[in-house]
């Protein structure tokens, strides 16, 4: 640009079809939102083993998320496992 502050190729100032609002349509951001709320409500409704199963077949690193998942996994093993001792202990006496 020159010191006039126009580019050498002339002014190409383009139409804004929402004027007064700058960067992409506004009503993309309803769809973008629409769809990620949508696609968090099915993974969502995954149990933690196919939640496990669905990153290690996309071919995903996602170490943090991973790590997560199997955390979690081992939590709700142990919680079973807790669950199947008292009805044990109930039984017997």
């Amino acid at each position: 640009m020159n010191m006039s502050g126009m580019s050498k190729r002339g002014n190409h100032q383009r139409k804004r079809v929402y004027k007064g609002i700058m960067g992409r349509r506004p009503d993309l951001k309803e769809l973008r939102k629409k769809s990620a709320d949508e696609r968090k409500a099915a993974y969502d409704k995954l149990t933690t083993q196919q939640k496990l199963d669905r990153l290690n077949a996309a071919g995903f690193s996602a170490r943090k998320q991973r790590a997560r998942l199997q955390a979690q996994l081992q939590l709700e093993f142990i919680a079973s496992e807790q669950k199947m001792q008292q009805k044990k202990k109930v039984h017997k006496n």
